[in-house]
């Protein structure tokens, strides 16, 4: 099997079931997902990190490589043991069966890795990865990866694991009738510092997600398929740093899972009436963002307050009020720490995702840019004349 781009060709060469390297108790074979884990959406979250050959892999073989990482896998499924499960979709629950882990080994042929990073394209990053994100959650694997040698001695190392389960939030998620088109867009420092320049006199010190998140929502209510209605932003917050607990001692900042909540920040009135200004949304950003650690994660529960605050947002959707955007930064994720033993990795991407109105950031890898992708409505005219005084913009 080969999936043949833009003149190149990624060639499977082999798929393997791993399985922890030890088997799971009894007593922990039913795992019973969160409230979190069902708020989310059911996609996989796909992630790909690209290396460059350095003197360690330039001594190992393929093979020598791919068997590192697969007993490497079948040690880390014996400590996380519902990703080698299978998901039971109707009682919200993992059946830790030990079933396995897909790994899959392809061979890149006809570009180096150096092609490929110094001008990505999202589609063209699909063959990378293991499975095919618009088709939702297998039953069989909440995990899957996939190792592939370019013959420049480069590795990238493609990554999917579910986002659990759930369809609260994302049931209107779609643009009816319009498949949505993905974008990505780098901003740099110098794109940055001119945002925070138009941001000027909303709050103190905002932040690189706040601005690039304000600045695409802004866009998003300009071009949105029914500018009549309120557009709301919601934003994933990690909890992880937030929380507390009187009660019991947890070290929250290593907790595995969906461990976060969407803040919600409502843009305050139709398009049609006002255009906000990019400072404005910040700041509503921001306070929205605060009220999760204020109201929320400071508490030994979810609360009543929050999950009465999406119900409204849904409500509203429901009768055609509002419509809603959503914003997952991984901005503080150690992704570019990432090291299997021949250094880290040299360019970190994603590939587009199957929703529509949502925008992924993560760093660059010199740790003062963003990188975003985009899915958006076909022609949204707004946000790329608007992008290109700032930079340039790719497309997927």
């Amino acid at each position: 099997m080969a999936a043949n781009t833009a003149g190149y060709t990624v060639q499977v060469i082999s798929k393997q079931i791993i399985k922890p390297s030890s088997p799971t108790p009894h007593h922990l074979k039913a795992h019973k997902l969160s409230l979190l884990d069902q708020l989310a959406p059911p996609v996989y979250i796909p992630l790909i990190l690209f290396y460059e050959a350095d003197e360690t892999s330039k001594s190992l073989t393929h093979a020598q490589i791919s068997q590192k990482l697969k007993q490497s896998l079948s040690n880390t499924l014996t400590l996380f043991y519902p990703l080698a499960g299978k998901l039971d979709q109707e009682a919200f629950t993992i059946d830790c069966n030990d079933a396995g882990v897909e790994f899959t080994e392809a061979r890149v042929l006809q570009t180096r890795l150096s092609d490929v990073i110094q001008n990505p394209t999202l589609e063209q990053l699909k063959d990378y990865i293991p499975a095919n994100v618009s088709d939702g959650l297998s039953p069989v694997n909440l995990l899957a990866l996939q190792i592939n040698f370019f013959d420049c001695g480069g590795v990238a190392v493609g990554v999917c694991m579910s986002h659990q389960i759930g369809d609260v939030l994302a049931m209107s998620l779609s643009v009816p009738n319009k498949k949505p088109v993905t974008k990505r867009y780098l901003f740099d420092k110098n794109k940055l510092d001119a945002l925070k320049v138009s941001a000027t006199g909303s709050e103190k010190n905002p932040t690189r997600v706040e601005l690039v998140s304000s600045f695409i929502w802004k866009h998003f209510m300009n071009d949105k398929w029914n500018k009549k209605n309120i557009l709301a932003a919601l934003h994933a917050v990690n909890l992880r740093p937030r929380s507390k607990s009187d009660d019991v001692v947890v070290e929250f900042e290593h907790v595995f899972g969906n461990y976060y909540l969407n803040s919600v920040a409502f843009s305050g009135a139709a398009f049609d009436q006002y255009e906000p200004e990019v400072g404005e949304l910040v700041s509503k950003l921001r306070h929205s963002i605060r009220r999760i650690h204020d109201e929320y994660a400071s508490k030994s529960g979810i609360g009543d307050a929050f999950l009465g605050e999406i119900g409204e947002l849904l409500g509203r959707v429901s009768k055609g009020e509002a419509d809603f955007c959503m914003f997952s930064s991984w901005c503080r994720f150690p992704v570019y720490d990432v090291d299997f033993g021949w250094g880290k990795p040299v360019w970190v991407g994603t590939t587009p995702l199957p929703l529509s109105n949502l925008t992924v950031l993560w760093s660059t890898k010199c740790g003062d840019g963003i990188e975003a992708c985009v899915n958006m409505i076909p022609n949204n005219t707004s946000l790329d004349i608007e992008f290109k005084l700032l930079g340039n913009t790719m497309d997927g």
